[in-house]
């Protein structure tokens, strides 16, 4: 709260602390009698495991949750074979990368990113490295060992969403739009995504891209595309779905067999 002149309505003082407490406070009122009221909320992000056949799409075991914090747990990557996973947490107070071994549980903070956004990080197919970005510093890519150790700068404004089935390189989303990112020479080359998609990944041998492309903000179209040196016109896409509804992401299984999606229950 914060005392207002009677005369001028201006500020006079310094604004106080009413409540303490980390959740999230809305909705307000305040009666004659001086009794304020308010609704208090807990945000909490968690990850959970699901029992996949990929290559046909198919559900075989049961939901399982893996974090349990009072926390928000996001951007969960796995390895390959299943045996490593990354995430982010800010159960300390502060966003940080952590690594999980999935047999034993074990786990612990690899890197710290920006205090409240952060965006993507990704683990490698061999589940070795990870490659985080930290937006609050001119949105730095960075790859590190998930033993822990030292970062290694790779470039500025960039974020990772892919590595390459080798672990050579890394499809990246910055200035410029999406592009390969060679780790050993840091060259970047713009992958050609056509300007009618809103979001677009490599498929894993690299030969083509699945593209989404907006009918309105709740609808739209999947395609696949070649990936060629240029943009493929759209008369050479292969539809794959139309008319979805509620689509944030879109992916390819481990063999490039199936299209995996994410979509809001909400718009559905």
């Amino acid at each position: 709260s914060i005392a207002l002149s009677p005369k001028t309505n201006k500020a006079q003082g310094v604004a106080s602390r009413l409540t303490d407490s980390t959740q999230a406070k809305r909705y307000f009122s305040i009666s004659q009698n001086g009794t304020l009221v308010f609704a208090s909320t807990l945000s909490n992000a968690d990850i959970y495991s699901l029992p996949l056949d990929a290559e046909r799409g198919k559900v075989t075991g049961p939901l399982r949750r893996l974090t349990q914090e009072l926390s928000k747990e996001t951007f969960p990557t796995a390895s390959a074979d299943g045996a490593k996973m990354t995430y982010q947490s800010d159960r300390s107070g502060k966003f940080e990368v952590w690594v999980r071994d999935m047999a034993t549980g074990k786990e612990n903070a690899l890197a710290t990113l920006s205090p409240s956004r952060t965006t993507t990080s990704v683990i490698s197919p061999d589940g070795s490295q990870v490659a985080y970005t930290v937006i609050r510093d001119n949105s730095k890519l960075y790859v590190m060992s998930t033993s822990g150790g030292t970062p290694r700068l790779l470039c500025e404004w960039a974020q990772a969403f892919s590595w390459s089935p080798d672990g050579r390189s890394l499809i990246v989303a910055g200035k410029g739009g999406l592009a390969r990112l060679d780790l050993s020479t840091g060259k970047r080359v713009a992958l050609p995504v056509p300007d009618l998609a809103e979001d677009a990944d490599i498929s894993p041998d690299q030969r083509w891209l699945d593209l989404y492309v907006e009918r309105d903000r709740h609808r739209g179209d999947i395609f696949i595309s070649p990936l060629e040196s240029q943009p493929v016109p759209k008369e050479r896409w292969i539809p794959i779905a139309e008319n979805v509804v509620g689509v944030q992401a879109i992916g390819w299984s481990p063999q490039g067999r199936f299209q995996i999606g994410r979509a809001s229950c909400r718009e559905r």
